[in-house]
């Protein structure tokens, strides 16, 4: 090794040349002071790790893992997505119960995983790793998570105490919705009464807002119910379309987000209706003050029956049915010409899928607003008369009946919003000013068969528009 020194800007430096052994370039070695602060703290992490690399490595025990909630996972990265991460764990799961079944069978378990490997067209060592991870963790293992919900299920805040975390809690996820401020200051008593440390108002609003981000399942069950978390977050299957139409007839009633005048005073009224699932048209209907078994029945022989528009005379109307008219975007020499049009949709079902009778009987002994829903006589009678199976959705569950509700929502959106008496669905949608008692009084709102004449009409165009699902 040779020494060699220079002298440079008024600073000397030491070098030391290394010569290689085996010859080629020789290697200078410079003094750790004289580099940089950079430089520096690259030699350390490097002397580190190699010093690191020398100690025995200690085994950690390793930390167990958090269950995976399937809701908060779809509320972070999304339906699709939920769906795409679903699929790849199904298929490594069907993987693996085709490798346990092939074990069966072979003597060595090397072949069967080649079989299954090749069959699913992986690698070996996939195919193991995936073993490895359902026999570890189940079927969670083979969830293969997004960064993004990972780092979202490791907020911690670490400033809190245990038991604080529980009141906040406890607090938070109570039926009667407290407020944050509410629960800051049920904390503040707890702290104080059991000598802990206060945390800051804004750290319990981080940790409340961890939660609403983390796991707005749990806060949709213990703040809003089991009914609401059954609509939001419960797992449901999808329904297999029939193939003909008037194989199932969905029934249902709704009450029209408009009042009508009748005898001088407004009403809402209701909508019974019959809905074939298979074409999307709406084959029996008809508009009453009250929904019965004698609507679902009229309704029923309204879908069966042929049937024409109705007639209508530009001259023989009133002005508020043209008004009307206009507001909907139709002409009336439009609807006069199409007086009298037959149209094709009629016929038995084979099926009918309605409201379980006994439902609606146990609302009204609770004293809620459905008068008039025992209708589940006249309609066993009718299926009974005309061979047709009857079928009663699970009570407390308006998804069974997507196809009618989705009508109901098409038919608010494009028909119930343009009457003159639109009044929405609940007080928030109310429109501003809006005095129905004034305008029954005064002749502006249209009477029960106007409203039916003009929804005819409705009914009419929505049948002659392109489908988007149906083409």
């Amino acid at each position: 090794m040779i020494k060699v020194a220079y002298f440079f800007t008024g600073m000397w430096y030491n070098f030391r040349v290394a010569l290689t052994p085996n010859g080629g370039k020789p290697r200078v070695l410079v003094s750790v002071a004289s580099l940089n602060t950079e430089a520096k703290l690259r030699y350390i992490k490097q002397e580190k790790a190699k010093y690191d690399a020398m100690l025995p490595k200690v085994q950690q025990p390793e930390k167990p893992k958090q269950p995976i909630n399937l809701a908060e996972l779809e509320a972070c990265v999304g339906h699709e997505r939920f769906m795409e991460i679903i699929r790849k764990a199904n298929r490594c799961k069907e993987m693996i119960d085709k490798y346990r079944e092939l074990c069966k069978k072979f003597e060595r378990k090397e072949e069967a995983v080649s079989v299954v490997a090749g069959y699913y067209n992986v690698s070996v060592p996939t195919l193991y790793r995936y073993i490895q991870k359902f026999e570890k963790f189940g079927y969670e293992g083979l969830l293969r998570l997004p960064p993004k919900f990972i780092e979202q299920r490791g907020v911690i805040r670490t400033s809190i105490n245990e038991e604080v975390r529980r009141i906040i809690r406890g607090e938070y996820l109570q039926l009667n919705q407290p407020k944050v401020t509410h629960v800051y200051n049920r904390v503040q008593v707890f702290c104080k009464f059991n000598e802990f440390e206060v945390p800051s108002q804004a750290t319990v609003y981080r940790y409340i807002r961890d939660m609403e981000r983390n796991e707005p399942d749990l806060i949709c069950m213990a703040r809003e119910g089991e009914e609401e978390y059954s609509k939001r977050y419960m797992h449901k299957v999808h329904r297999e379309l029939p193939a003909l139409a008037n194989a199932v007839w969905q029934g249902d009633h709704h009450k029209l987000d408009a009042f009508i005048e009748y005898n001088g005073k407004p009403y809402r009224p209701w909508v019974t209706l019959w809905y074939d699932v298979a074409t999307c048209t709406a084959r029996g209907f008809t508009l009453a003050l009250h929904a019965n078994g004698k609507t679902i029945t009229q309704a029923f022989r309204h879908g069966v029956l042929k049937k024409q528009l109705p007639q209508f005379d530009v001259t023989g109307v009133r002005d508020i049915v043209l008004k009307t008219v206009a507001r909907l975007g139709w002409l009336p020499d439009e609807l006069q010409s199409l007086s009298g049009w037959e149209t094709p949709l009629y016929g038995l079902p084979e099926q009918l899928y309605i409201d379980n009778g006994e439902d609606y009987r146990s609302k009204c002994k609770k004293g809620l607003k459905h008068e008039g829903w025992e209708y589940s006589d006249q309609i066993r009678s009718l299926n009974s008369n005309l061979n047709i199976d009857a079928l009663f959705c699970t009570k407390y569950t308006p998804w069974a009946k997507g196809n009618c509700e989705r009508f109901f929502l098409t038919l608010t959106d494009q028909f119930s919003r343009y009457l003159p008496g639109y009044c929405g669905s609940n007080n928030k949608k109310r429109p501003a000013g809006l005095k129905e008692d004034k305008l029954a009084a005064k002749g502006e709102l249209l009477t029960l068969d106007e409203l039916y004449m003009i929804l005819e009409f409705r009914m009419h165009f929505y049948h002659s528009t392109v489908h988007s699902t149906l083409g």
